[in-house]
């Protein structure tokens, strides 16, 4: 678990063919008050001729379960470098020299309290092709469980589904109604596995590049009122 005096901050830099190392390590000292549900960044990256890496990745601080603590940072881990080595492996079919190959990666926190911690992280890159692409992966936890968290996980029933979906079906013809024509056309209902994050108590549900619209829609989010959640047993309903 990270010390609750003394955050780190750190930057590797990767340059240069022979890919030589910098690290610069800064220590903040911090009470115990200003480490709660604080973040601190970690940049990683990384230029080489065929790619280049420039990924914030967020650092939570003030979990006090420490299995828990241990748990978040594995899975922001694990993701990093599931993108980093998809890269790495794509330059083996590296063919266009005058365009290289990127990853990139921005971060929100959504929510940080005593009951959900909710964040996101948006990877960008680019493997060849016509265009780019870009991925969500939002991370929601239980605090007082200790555990990463399911959309199903936030309520003792199944109400949920139809209200959710109910919603995103107005949301939906309310924008399609705006843009003149069926943009949003291939949404069929929340799935099992429905992505989503929590911003300071509100639900949103949101889908990948292709999953209910084209590309050119982008990552799709549905704010879901409380309102609309009043007679589910939404943990944050009240």
């Amino acid at each position: 678990m990270y010390n609750i005096f003394y955050a780190m901050f750190l930057t590797r830099f990767y340059t240069g063919k022979d890919k030589r190392i910098y690290t610069k390590e800064r220590y903040n000292n911090l009470t115990s008050k200003l480490c709660a549900n604080q973040v601190q960044e970690e940049h990683i990256e990384e230029i080489t001729e065929k790619y280049r890496i420039d990924l914030h990745i967020p650092v939570i601080l003030g979990i006090e379960n420490e299995q828990l603590d241990k748990e978040v940072h594995k899975d922001i881990k694990r993701d990093v470098e599931k993108f980093i080595n998809e890269l790495k492996q794509s330059t083996n079919e590296y063919i266009s020299p005058n365009i290289p190959y990127y990853l990139e990666s921005s971060y929100n926190i959504y929510n940080h309290d005593k009951q959900i911690l909710s964040f996101c992280i948006r990877y960008s890159n680019y493997y060849g092709g016509a265009h780019g692409m870009s991925y969500k992966i939002c991370y929601n936890y239980d605090i007082k469980a200790g555990k990463r968290v399911a959309l199903s996980d936030l309520f003792h029933d199944q109400f949920y589904v139809g209200a959710i979906n109910n919603e995103i079906e107005w949301q939906i013809k309310k924008r399609n109604k705006a843009l003149g024509y069926e943009a949003i056309n291939a949404f069929k209902g929340i799935s099992d596995r429905q992505k989503f994050y929590i911003k300071n108590g509100e639900l949103v549900i949101y889908f990948d590049l292709y999953e209910i619209a084209p590309y050119v829609a982008g990552i799709l989010e549905f704010s879901i009122p409380k309102k609309v959640l009043i007679n589910t047993s939404y943990i944050y309903s009240k």
